[in-house]
This record gives C-alpha cells, structure tokens and sequence, in this order.
C-alpha cells in the first residue's frame, strides 16, 4: 500500500473486483488497518466501476479463539464500503464443524492445497 503500486494498478481500470486481504485483523491495530485500507482504497475501485471485496483470512493455526475477531473486522471493513465479504475464515469454521480432522493448514499459516476428495459434502 505504502509504495502505490496496488494504487496504480487499480486506476489502470478493467477491473470488475477487486480484492483486498490482510492479516487475520483478530487486534484492535490491525481491525483498524483493514478498515482503514479499505476506506482509502473504496473510492479509486468506485472511480473505475469495479466492486470491492474482503478476503477474510484465516488466523495462525493455533490461534482458533481468534476467528470471531478477525471475522468480525473484514466483516465491519467491508459494511464501511459497502464491500462484499469473502467469507474464507468462517467457511474453514464450517469444514472444521464436518470434519474436525481436516489439515487446512500446508505450514501454520497458509493453506493446504490438498482439497479432500474421498469426503461429500
């Protein structure tokens, strides 16, 4: 954000979304960035008739008690542009209430590529 680059990009135009991510946001300094950023960024996106969305992200593995809080901050960021939310934190929430066994996690912070397949849904 700092260097202008996403700002850039953004003004270029083309875009039907775009997709903003942080951190898991679960503390009040990094709730407070979210909607920060998104606020700054909210009005470029408008300028170039594209729709803005919030990827919420899922907090460290280990870190279970801190969904609801980082839930809760993509959720307040994008009510404050009147964003959409990418609910990806709280589907890992509804997974895990299937099928606690799953490994979401590839390390303790990104995501497992390895999609089940033996499992319905």
């Amino acid at each position: 954000m700092n260097e202008g680059t996403a700002r850039r990009e953004i003004t270029k135009g083309g875009w039907e979304w775009v997709v903003l991510q942080q951190g898991p946001s679960s503390t009040d300094l990094n709730r407070d960035t979210v909607r920060l950023a998104a606020g700054l960024f909210a009005a470029e996106i408008e300028k170039v008739n594209a729709r803005l969305a919030l990827f919420s992200a899922w907090p460290r593995e280990g870190r279970r008690q801190d969904f609801p809080r980082a839930i809760e901050s993509c959720t307040l960021a994008a009510t404050d542009v009147s964003g959409i939310l990418l609910p990806v934190a709280s589907a890992w929430l509804a997974a895990w209430s299937r099928d606690p066994t799953l490994q979401l996690y590839v390390d303790c912070l990104h995501a497992s590529r390895k999609v089940p397949t033996s499992r319905r849904w």
